[in-house]
Parts: C-alpha cells; sequence; structure tokens
C-alpha cells in the first residue's frame, strides 16, 4: 500500500507541476498582467509545500504531513477559485489579466480542481480518518438506546 500512496502522490505532483507549466508559458504569451503574477506566486509557495512532502514521503504517519498537505489544499482552493475575484474587482487600473484568466481557465478551474479533489482524498486517507469514523459508526451502533 505505501507504494501505491507513494506513486499516487508522485503522479499528483508532476501533474500539478506540468500544469503550472502550461500556466507559466501562457502568462509569458500575455502582456503584463497582475493576477498572473500573483496566481504563479501562490502556485509557486504550493509548489514549496507540495515537493518536500512528496520527496520525503515515509511509511510511518506524520502529522506533518497531514498539516503541509491540508496547507496545499487550502491555499491550492483559495488561488483557484477566489483570487481572481478578489484581485480583479481591486484593480483600479485595466491590464491582461481577464486575456490571462480566460487561457487558463480549463487548467485553473477544471484540472487543477481534479488534483485538489484527489489530493484531498489523499489526504483523508492518510490521516487515518476513514479507520476513526468507522470505528466510531461501529460505537454507535453498539450503544442500545432502548434503556
Amino acid at each position: 500500500m505505501y507504494k501505491i500512496k507513494k506513486l499516487i502522490l508522485y503522479i499528483l505532483t508532476v501533474i500539478f507541476l506540468v500544469l503550472s507549466g502550461i500556466e507559466l508559458f501562457k502568462y509569458f504569451r500575455v502582456d503584463t498582467t497582475l493576477y498572473g503574477v500573483i496566481y504563479l506566486l501562490v502556485n509557486l509557495i504550493t509548489l514549496f509545500f507540495l515537493i518536500p512532502v512528496t520527496y520525503n514521503y515515509k511509511k510511518n504517519f506524520s502529522m506533518a504531513r497531514i498539516s503541509k498537505l491540508l496547507i496545499v489544499l487550502i491555499i491550492g482552493i483559495f488561488n483557484s477559485y477566489i483570487l481572481d475575484k478578489i484581485v480583479i474587482n481591486n484593480m483600479t487600473y485595466i491590464d491582461s489579466s481577464a486575456l490571462y484568466l480566460d487561457s487558463i481557465y480549463v487548467c485553473k478551474n477544471i484540472l487543477k480542481g481534479l488534483v485538489y479533489c484527489c489530493l484531498g482524498i489523499f489526504t483523508f486517507f492518510e490521516s487515518k480518518l476513514n479507520n476513526k469514523i468507522s470505528k466510531l459508526i461501529k460505537n454507535i451502533k453498539k450503544v442500545d438506546y432502548s434503556k
């Protein structure tokens, strides 16, 4: 099971790297964009959390790994779905941010959304929360409510 988890984490990291590379390439093809700079910087921060977790993945349970994966999920969801509304609504000048946003729509909203969903499922099983929930359900079933 360990090798499968490690392989899944490697695949998700490589997919995230490739999608970030595509977004960077599209950024260089568009004129200056404030949103693009902020978006790519947050992507870089996400990569700085995700790559060490993938590289140092070990068999034993690690709360630090779970917390880093949760940080990646929170920052990633913020970056993909909330950041564009904040940055574009607060800009006082016009640049090519909307054009850049349209060019990376599929990568940002759909493909990276799938990567974050898979990372969320991976984190759920990695944190052994499924075992705790199943034990809680068994304990609830054992309780006799007829008294």
